[in-house]
């Protein structure tokens, strides 16, 4: 009886640790010269908020960082004729929320009560890839209050987010997801592992897929959605299945150098069309007139590798 215990309790160790293993560590939250804390449905969100006027910028980061991923975005930003909000959504960076759910519908009523919370009615959400399926979930939830949408590369579609190795398949849907996602909630592993990302990961990606297709279809407000032709994170073979499922997107499409993450090889444009979602111009005139900032940016990011010497 005692070896098949001590076999339980070393399998057990072993799922903990495999688990810890294969997913990420969360990251370290960026430091932001005026940051402030609100307390929002049992938990605190650290936020920056600037500017004047009744609509309101704001800013949702990607999976494992935080609203410092936005610094190059919202320097860029400074000019803008409004309000701007960016935020560590709860479960990353500053923000602390003793929960055992980050799935999209309650991360959307999360930030919502933050913007209840800062007397904030009128949004634009510019959300990057988690932070776009985030924005998407919002504004189907919340159509009263979001105007407009620029979404990054967003990760919810299903098929789309696409991460090898162990994590990949832990990501799935099936049996070892679930176990997983049992096992990160247990008291042992948080205990373990506190600075795992595994039940952000988990329960943020249940609602990826067919959830997340179904509230496309209920997104009313203009949408600019913009995508690497290079991305194989958000894999861009899904963007036009995504930008088909919208009533009203316009798809516009960056050269293979900008990668996944938007909002830092393309901050000066993402922080343009952010402003002029912001300031009701529509998509399509927004993708008319970025497409030679795009050609150009393009153009500078391959010039380095170009004049570099060929090593023959």
């Amino acid at each position: 009886m005692g070896l098949w215990i001590a076999a339980a309790c070393l399998a057990s160790f072993l799922a903990l640790a495999l688990l810890a293993f294969a997913t990420p560590r969360l990251g370290e939250p960026g430091q932001v010269a005026g940051a402030k804390f609100a307390a929002v449905d049992g938990g605190v969100i650290r936020y920056q908020l600037d500017g004047d006027g009744t609509h309101t910028l704001v800013f949702l980061h990607g999976f494992n960082q935080d609203l410092s991923s936005w610094d190059a975005v919202w320097a860029a930003s400074e000019s803008c004729p409004v309000r701007r909000l960016r935020v560590d959504i709860p479960g990353f960076g500053a923000s602390r929320f003793d929960t055992n759910e980050y799935g999209l519908s309650i991360q959307a009523q999360r930030i919502a009560s933050l913007l209840d919370t800062l007397h904030l009615q009128q949004v634009t959400l510019i959300g990057s890839s988690m932070g776009g399926s985030l924005a998407v979930w919002l504004a189907a939830q919340h159509p009263e209050r979001v105007v407009q949408l620029g979404l990054l590369a967003p990760s919810g579609y299903p098929g789309s987010l696409r991460h090898d190795g162990a994590f990949g398949r832990v990501l799935q849907p099936g049996m070892l997801k679930r176990s997983a996602t049992w096992l990160a909630r247990t008291r042992i592993y948080k205990w373990l592992f506190p600075g795992s990302a595994a039940l952000q990961a988990l329960t943020t990606t249940n609602s990826y897929g067919p959830a997340w297709l179904e509230q496309l279809a209920h997104v009313h407000a203009p949408v600019f959605l913009a995508w690497s032709r290079s991305d194989r994170t958000a894999h861009a073979e899904t963007a036009d299945s995504v930008a088909s499922a919208l009533p009203n997107a316009t798809l516009f499409w960056l050269d293979e150098s900008a990668g996944h993450d938007i909002p830092s090889t393309r901050s000066a444009l993402t922080a343009e069309s952010a402003c002029l979602l912001a300031q009701g111009m529509s998509p399509a005139n927004i993708a008319t007139q970025l497409a030679a900032r795009a050609v150009r940016d393009a153009r500078d990011a391959a010039a380095p590798a170009a004049s570099r010497p060929s090593g023959h």
